[in-house]
């Protein structure tokens, strides 16, 4: 039997609180950006792309990290990148093995 490949559904996460489930990260993305643009009042924006990408990666790289004990081997595997991919954005956001086991 061939494995499905493909994007895996994001489901609604539980709230911390328990008061009921989270809405999906795709919605909690949507619902920064769109305040984002509200908030600059008419000033111009700028690297978006980038200021995303360097809100979402951290916090992702270091879940993941400390969900599979800081093997780069396996996080890479759960992420989807090459080892060598993997330690490029680890030095990107300065985050260091060390760090990530505290």
């Amino acid at each position: 039997m061939r494995k499905r490949r493909g994007r895996a559904r994001a489901p609604s996460l539980p709230a911390p609180s328990g008061d009921g489930p989270l809405p999906p990260l795709s919605e909690c993305v949507r619902r920064s950006i769109e305040n984002y643009f509200r908030e600059l009042d008419g000033h111009e924006a700028g690297e978006v792309y980038e200021l995303v990408l360097s809100e979402i990666e951290p916090p992702l790289l270091k879940v993941v990290l400390r969900e599979t004990r800081c093997n780069l081997t396996r996080a890479a595997g759960v992420l989807g990148l090459t080892r060598a991919t993997l330690r490029k954005k680890l030095r990107k956001y300065r985050l260091s093995k060390k760090e990530l086991r505290e």
